[in-house]
């Protein structure tokens, strides 16, 4: 008897902040960690893709980029669809999946970078660089 994948769903539908990327890499390490036990134990295991929703109008790049570097390093495929609004931070994320798909009424957006450095020069050069 084959046994059955952990849920692969996953909806981000709020702010993107240090809690979401928190509980969406946490899943995606789960299911990660699931697959790769499956894989040992069961002989022609194949991971499901995990599908991440996102239905967003942003925030934090840093906690979007945490999200990016663990979808990059994902064995089981990512696929991303972008519901609703997918904004700033949020179309971001949707950008990372190893596949993507949008529904029908759904809503991209990016933008530049929002701040402006201000202090010393070489405080400005570094604020600069990192945007």
């Amino acid at each position: 008897m084959k046994p059955r994948p952990m849920p692969r769903n996953i909806l981000i539908s709020n702010e993107i902040d240090a809690g979401c990327a928190k509980a969406v890499i946490n899943m995606i390490m789960d299911i990660n960690y699931d697959d790769d036990i499956k894989e040992e134990e069961v002989r022609d295991w194949v991971r499901e893709p995990i599908y991440v929703y996102i239905n967003s109008n942003g925030g934090n790049a840093y906690d979007a980029l945490a999200i990016y570097d663990v979808i990059q390093h994902s064995k089981t495929p990512v696929y991303t669809v972008a519901l609703g609004w997918c904004m700033s931070a949020g179309f971001l994320i949707y950008l990372f999946g190893h596949k993507r798909y949008m529904g029908e009424h759904a809503t991209l957006m990016y933008h530049d970078v929002f701040g402006g450095p201000s202090g010393k020069t070489e405080l400005i050069r570094q604020e600069l660089n990192e945007c």
